[in-house]
């Protein structure tokens, strides 16, 4: 064993030495303690100033809490305005009406929409008057004609497509016209719109609709205005200038048709001797030969003023109830009772 180098000190000495020393190592190791603990507590000072500390954890949920709220609250606001956006958009869609042909956009002639309404009257053999009717005017009833209104600033005026009917000063013109009106006023209708004419005129391909609303609602049982003229007898095709005919299968149709009418001699088509094509009798009129043409003789182009006055004036039931008003708060009204005795049958 080695030997104690103090081994030659007194006893008293050896023993100061032994405890000076025990106690120096305790300093050491404490002062290395504490300059570990210096060195950590350095370090996560600096790390607290380069990154924020997270919030405890109640804060944290609270926190995320309020930021969901707000997340949620600005989608409800979105669906809202976009819910209000459709039923503004859908209200004008359903309310907004085309007065005259004038009123309809080129765009959506150009287009082909379809337009639907009420005929009102009948201008002549292929010529009709629509009180146009969006959806929600057709649910309130307010067909009418406004009063003090006459029908040139009140509905469209329309030119049935693909055919030609005999002037009203023809053979057969005004039987064609009694029996277009017949047909056709007072009906609800859907017009195909094609374009406009010389004079102001929509060319439409009416379809009238089926008395039975469910029917109606599902759009069976259409009839085309045009189509029925043919197999009537009181038209023929139009092949001029401006010609609508939809499609050519469409074209092949009407000739069917046509030849199918002068088969079985119905209409204008039960004296085929006296026929004067329409086109040809307005052509006469328009070059100012007095002559007869295989039948009546020709009739000067003028129209007096009784004459003119007299198309002017309601000629149907339906036009004549356009003489009283019916108001807003009239429509509204009818509307909110065909809603509640719908909802009571069907709840």
């Amino acid at each position: 064993m080695p030997s104690d180098p103090n081994c030659d000190l007194p006893p008293v000495v050896r023993k100061f030495l032994r405890t000076a020393h025990t106690r120096t190592q305790a300093t050491v190791r404490q002062s290395q303690r504490s300059l570990l603990r210096f060195s950590k507590q350095a370090r996560r000072a600096v790390s607290q100033f380069a990154r924020p500390l997270p919030p405890p954890r109640q804060q944290r949920s609270a926190v995320s809490r309020r930021s969901n709220d707000y997340v949620r609250g600005g989608v409800e606001m979105l669906a809202t305005a976009a819910a209000i956006s459709v039923v503004v958009y859908a209200s004008y869609k359903g309310l907004a009406r085309f007065n005259t042909a004038d009123d309809i956009p080129g765009s959506l002639i150009r287009q082909g929409r379809v337009l639907h309404g009420y005929v009102v009257s009948v201008r002549d053999g292929d010529g009709i008057r629509m009180r146009h009717t969006p959806f929600l005017r057709r649910l309130m009833q307010d067909v009418a004609v406004p009063k003090g209104k006459k029908l040139s600033e009140s509905t469209i005026a329309v030119r049935l497509s693909a055919v030609d009917a005999p002037e009203s000063s023809q053979k057969y013109g005004k039987v064609a016209k009694e029996w277009l009106r017949e047909y056709a006023v007072g009906r609800q209708v859907r017009v195909q719109l094609h374009s406009t004419d010389r004079y102001r005129r929509v060319v439409a391909t009416v379809y009238r609709k089926h008395n039975n609303p469910l029917l109606r609602t599902l759009g069976l049982g259409q009839k085309n205005l045009s189509m029925e003229l043919t197999r009537a007898g009181y038209a023929t095709l139009y092949d001029r200038g401006g010609a609508q005919y939809g499609s050519e299968k469409m074209k092949k149709l009407y000739m069917a048709v046509e030849a199918s009418a002068r088969k079985k001699k119905v209409g204008m088509w039960a004296d085929p001797k006296g026929y004067v094509s329409p086109m040809d009798y307005k052509d006469a009129l328009r070059s100012g030969v007095m002559r007869k043409l295989n039948g009546p003789r020709i009739v000067k182009k003028t129209t007096g003023t009784a004459e003119k006055n007299a198309m002017s004036k309601p000629n149907s039931p339906v036009e004549g109830q356009g003489q009283e008003h019916d108001s807003l708060l009239g429509s509204l009204y009818r509307f909110a009772a065909m809603s509640y005795h719908f909802l009571k049958r069907y709840r």
